[in-house]
């Protein structure tokens, strides 16, 4: 029976990225980092790989990244206040959301998929979307039908044109824990939906 993949998650420092060369199949960008500073996280795996005599190109890279998504902008402005509602909060719904939105991708399907095209094309060989409102499967199916399929695409394009056969295996969009896989799982959670090249 083959080993199950060892992932390790960080935000490209030392403590991650050595233990990673050395032992991972895959380094995630943990989703609490800026999105934004996943290609300076992958280039210091990339150096780890270096320093410990491994082929970079034999490590998998992801970003894990929480997404509110609608139809249209105003729907994912109504899910933003769904997930605000889950919870007391100290801020007020507006300073909860600029702040929250510099960590989430936020907006209709295409803008969604507008911002994640720039992770594939940097090098994820996998992205994991997260969402907070566990019950919302809707949010899942309409990611389903549009994002995922064209980023996986667009990921597996940019391998070919680096050369490199190792495409994209999946785009993934999670709820709670990623252990769990299903299309539709109502009255529970955590649910993922994955899309595989």
């Amino acid at each position: 029976m083959p080993a199950p993949p060892i992932i390790v998650g960080g935000r490209g420092t030392p403590g991650t990225t050595l233990p990673a060369a050395r032992f991972a199949d895959e380094y995630n960008v943990s989703w609490d980092s800026r999105p934004q500073e996943f290609p300076d996280a992958r280039q210091r795996v990339i150096e780890a790989c270096a320093k410990v005599g491994r082929d970079p190109a034999t490590m998998r890279f992801s970003i894990a990244i929480h997404c509110i998504v609608g139809e249209t902008r105003d729907e994912a402005m109504d899910r933003a206040r769904a997930i605000y509602d889950l919870r007391p909060r100290d801020l007020s719904f507006d300073d909860w959301f600029a702040g929250s939105s510099e960590q989430r991708l936020f907006g209709s399907v295409d803008e969604v998929a507008a911002a994640l095209r720039p992770y594939a094309e940097a090098g994820a060989d996998r992205l994991m979307l997260m969402h907070s409102q566990h019950t919302d499967l809707d949010s899942i199916v309409l990611i389903g039908g549009t994002p995922a399929p064209a980023i996986t695409a667009i990921g597996v394009a940019t391998r070919l044109r680096r050369d490199d056969r190792r495409a994209p295996t999946s785009c993934s969009w999670t709820s709670g824990c990623p252990g769990w896989t299903a299309s539709r799982r109502r009255g529970s959670s955590p649910a993922t939906t994955t899309w595989r090249a």
